[in-house]
């Protein structure tokens, strides 16, 4: 584990900011590949419809972040509070979504294609943001039996090395990191064989909500609520409205081409 990524001059350039920079044009480029094939004009409505509704995802994901520390009663840090402290992807999408809503009539740009469009580029940022929770040693795993093949452990002056010292524990991060990249390959052939708009973006949370759930069970939470957490929590209401919304769409959708996004 790398802490520091590198030095400009005496200042220390943070892995965590790097990786989640390198998250941050990691979805900007799946975005942009995947509009490359629509025409002129779609492409600026669309790049200008995701500046725009990055902000609210941004917003929601930092407050709900620290929301959570508050209703698990964890207390709150000066750097918890920085520019890049605690996220929560479920708070993040919540507001977006709706803001989509709103936004997405005045660009004459449908919400649900662009759904489509960001879960390509969450999905592919969401690698690297938890490559960036690795390397800073937060989102971190509980200890791990002696039989366990890939055991880590973290240095004291990170939030895992200063709960459980030198004991080995998960590797959750990179749990769910590896979840995204697998998410990131199912919704590009998905993206490429659509049957409705939408259904990129509701895969998306169904794929992430059922990795998610599993990962939580190795991955080290303050409380617990009836032996689940809350983003577990989180994952069984994103996992089953969207199924059902999948479904729904799925019924009633008139034959989608694909051809009518170029």
């Amino acid at each position: 584990m790398f802490p520091v990524a590198f030095y400009i001059g005496y200042f220390p350039v943070r892995t965590y900011y790097l990786f989640n920079a390198l998250g941050i044009l990691a979805g900007f480029l799946a975005l942009f590949l995947l509009a490359c094939k629509m025409d002129k004009d779609k492409q600026k409505k669309f790049f200008l419809f995701a500046l725009i509704i990055f902000i609210p995802f941004f917003i929601g994901a930092r407050l709900g972040g620290i929301l959570e520390y508050l209703i698990i009663n964890r207390p709150l840090y000066s750097h918890d509070c920085m520019f890049l402290g605690p996220f929560s992807l479920w708070w993040g999408l919540a507001l977006s979504s709706a803001c989509a809503f709103i936004i997405g009539p005045y660009l004459k740009v449908s919400h649900w294609e662009a759904a489509d469009l960001f879960a390509v580029s969450i999905a592919a940022g969401g690698i690297f943001a938890r490559l960036a929770c690795f390397s800073n040693g937060c989102c971190h795993g509980i200890p791990c039996p002696e039989s366990f093949p890939f055991p880590v452990t973290f240095p004291p002056a990170t939030q895992a090395g200063s709960i459980f010292k030198n004991t080995p524990v998960y590797p959750s991060q990179l749990f769910e990191a590896a979840g995204f990249l697998v998410i990131l390959v199912c919704l590009v052939l998905i993206y490429n064989n659509r049957r409705f708009e939408g259904e990129t973006f509701l895969s998306m949370i169904c794929l992430y909500s059922v990795i998610r759930f599993l990962v939580e069970f190795t991955r080290y939470n303050e409380s617990t609520y009836l032996f689940l957490s809350i983003p577990q929590y989180w994952a069984i209401a994103g996992f089953s409205a969207c199924l059902l919304l999948y479904l729904y769409r799925l019924k009633h959708n008139r034959k989608f081409d694909t051809k009518t996004i170029k």
